[in-house]
């Protein structure tokens, strides 16, 4: 423990770390000797794995299941004493030997020292990044259709079945608990948005009110800005499933990644090429 980083509550291993179940299991609550060991840089170099030499108890087992189970020999000891470490021959990056990318030297190590991270990972955070653009953009929308619904009652107050059928898509949307019911229920939205303007189409007032205008304007471009959104979502996350589902991705992931699912096209129509005649 005294010649171990201290990075516990945020390492991938917090939880099912060997180490602290023995800390725990003896009882140990405090360290009472300082780390003297110089800190050493991390290995990234790897697209599935990287090494944490500060972590490494040199337990030995990443080496045996390296050499025994893969017949690689990629990682062993080397230096002596208090510079022993587990490493490549040469001081060597892992991406300068024939790692295969295997991962068993990372499902062995008790502490985390070796851990799978790569691409994947950053694929799938940029897919949470641009589905937290397009939840954004919908909260905007939902914010503004209480304003357009008050604006609208103001002029045609007898069109209560078109109100409240947007008052309630908008609560589904609100409500909806996965990114998957939120774009639908969001779909849902749109319908009931457009039928409201297709009304408003018959009250030349209502049209002329400046603040209708600016709601109607806004709501538009917000639309305009889930579309793009939508479709840089989709994009990331074709970009991570191809990630997982082709080699040595699918071997990294394992079960740990699964595939995720883009939102299709809304409205069947769209998916027809329109008819032109002359």
């Amino acid at each position: 423990l005294s010649s171990h980083c201290r990075d516990c509550t945020t390492c991938e291993k917090s939880g099912k770390c060997r180490l602290q179940d023995l800390a725990l299991q003896f009882g140990v609550r405090h360290v009472r000797f300082e780390d003297t060991r110089p800190h050493y840089e991390k290995d990234h170099s790897s697209p599935a794995i990287v090494r944490d030499p500060n972590k490494c108890i040199l337990c030995g087992d990443c080496v045996r299941v390296c050499d025994e189970m893969q017949g690689m020999g990629i990682l062993n000891f080397a230096h002596r004493g208090s510079d022993l470490q587990v490493m490549p021959a040469f001081d060597r990056k892992l991406a300068d030997t024939h790692c295969i990318s295997c991962g068993q030297c990372s499902a062995v190590c008790t502490t985390g020292a070796i851990t799978i991270y790569n691409s994947i990972v950053s694929k799938n955070n940029r897919c949470d990044n641009a589905w937290q653009t397009i939840d954004a953009q919908l909260q905007r929308r939902s914010d503004l259709i209480p304003n357009l619904v008050e604006t609208v009652k103001g002029y045609a107050s007898h069109e209560s079945k078109t109100l409240e059928a947007v008052t309630a898509a908008r609560t589904a949307v609100t409500n909806a608990s996965t990114p998957e019911a939120r774009m639908q229920a969001n779909d849902a939205l749109s319908g009931a948005l457009t039928h409201l303007f297709a009304v408003a189409e018959a009250y030349p007032e209502l049209k002329a009110n400046t603040n209708f205008q600016q709601l109607q304007s806004e709501l538009s471009d917000t639309e305009d800005k889930i579309s793009y959104a939508r479709m840089s979502f989709n994009d990331c996350v074709l970009e991570y499933n191809n990630a997982i589902q082709t080699f040595p991705g699918n071997i990294i992931a394992g079960s740990k990644f699964n595939p995720r699912q883009g939102f299709e096209v809304a409205d069947s129509a769209a998916r027809q090429a329109p008819t032109v005649k002359f």
